[in-house]
Formats: C-alpha cells, structure tokens, sequence
C-alpha cells in the first residue's frame, strides 16, 4: 500500500512541476500583440475616405484585426503637444499578421483611397509578450 501511495504522489508531482514548465515554455514562446497606430491629420476627399471605411474592415477581418479605437481625439494628461487630428488603433494577434494584412492584395487595393483621400501617419507597434 505504501509503494501505492508513494507512486501516486511522484506521478501528482510530476503532472505539475510537467504543468508548471510547459506554462513556463509557453510564456517565454507566447508572440506578442501589435498596432497599427492611424493619426488622421485631414481628409482631402470625403467620398475617397468614405470608400476606404466601408471596405477596410473586412480586409483586417482574416488576419485578426480589431479596431479598439476609432475616430478619437487624444487627451493631454501633462504639456505634452498633442498631434493634430484622430487616431485609429488597431490590434493584431502579431506584428507578421499586421503586416501580412498591409502587404495583402485585398489591403493593398484599398489602400490608395486612404492615401489620396486622406493626410495622415501610419505605423506599427508591438506589445509586450504575454505572461
């Protein structure tokens, strides 16, 4: 009965220090979020921009991208200048999504509505892993 027991608490043992490790595998390997960040400076053309957000959605929606923040103004929190215009912010599950979705023919197609349509700042950035 004792080998019993002794063989059952090494094999519990075991399932977690096994547990604890690949959870620790898994956090050191975990990819990283990214933004795509959109400062709207101007809009040059209404019905240029107007086309772009009607199709820009759904070429983001295979790659993961979720719009988090859309058309706001920032807030100064200290003297900070702040830039002029709204921002965009857009979460991918990470960087090689983000830019797999801005290099995509369906993005790409878009894309010159957003350029001749709009004066505006675009760039990417990555999160922190996951812990």
């Amino acid at each position: 009965m004792k080998a019993v027991l002794k063989i059952s608490l090494v094999g519990i043992a075991g399932v977690i220090i096994g547990a604890g490790g690949l959870s620790a595998l898994q956090a050191a390997t975990a990819t990283p979020k990214a933004y795509l960040i959109a400062n709207l400076i101007e809009v040059k053309n209404q019905d240029l921009y107007g086309k772009y957000r009607a199709a820009v959605l759904d070429t983001q929606a295979s790659f993961g991208g979720d719009v988090l923040v859309r058309g706001a103004s920032p807030v100064a929190v200290d003297k900070s200048v702040l830039p002029k215009g709204t921002m965009v912010i857009v979460e991918f599950p990470s960087l090689k999504n983000l830019q797999d979705w801005w290099n995509s023919p369906a993005y790409s197609a878009i894309r010159p509505l957003r350029e001749n349509g709009t004066v505006g700042t675009d760039y990417a950035l990555e999160g922190v892993p996951p812990t």
